[in-house]
């Protein structure tokens, strides 16, 4: 009996390290490879975009969202309608710079990857300006059309490799 609270509680510091550290060990051996497209519900859309431009939910109209992932990238297109004032707020806060928008810009910085959904068409706004930057981790570039209140958001991330 005078060993059988110290081992117990051996057991268990053992059982809860061996379980926090299952997933990590699994990842090195059995990385997930698998490449999908996801896509949003569109109150979660919002909510994500809302986060990304720091205002709320409610000053979007209209939300489209679709995600791929694979072991080497995260990439998510947005597709919204929103007032002027996020926008201005979302360039400035990310200091996104203002580039030139031609067709060949827009096949590579644009359609490289296109998802499997009919919505987007950054084409369609007609701009001869897109915002591009990065904030560390995410590769960030937006078309917007001030007139019709639509944007696009391309945002790339890199994933980073398992230590």
């Amino acid at each position: 009996m005078k060993y059988f609270f110290p081992v117990l509680m051996a057991l268990v510091i053992m059982v809860g390290l061996g379980a926090s550290l299952t997933p990590i060990i699994a990842e090195q051996f059995f990385p997930n490879t698998e490449s999908r497209y996801q896509k949003a519900n569109p109150d979660n859309a919002k909510e994500a975009l809302a986060t990304w431009f720091g205002v709320s939910s409610t000053d979007f109209t209209e939300v489209n969202a679709i995600r791929y992932q694979s072991a080497q990238y995260n990439t998510r297109w947005y597709h919204f309608v929103t007032t002027r004032k996020p926008v201005q707020r979302f360039i400035g806060r990310m200091q996104l710079e203002q580039l030139d928008l031609d067709e060949t810009v827009l096949k590579q910085e644009f359609m490289t990857l296109i998802p499997p959904v009919d919505w987007w068409q950054p084409a369609s706004l007609q701009r001869q300006s897109y915002f591009a930057g990065e904030d560390g981790r995410n590769i960030i570039k937006l078309i917007y059309n001030a007139e019709t209140e639509t944007g696009y958001l391309l945002i790339a991330s890199k994933r980073q490799p398992a230590n």
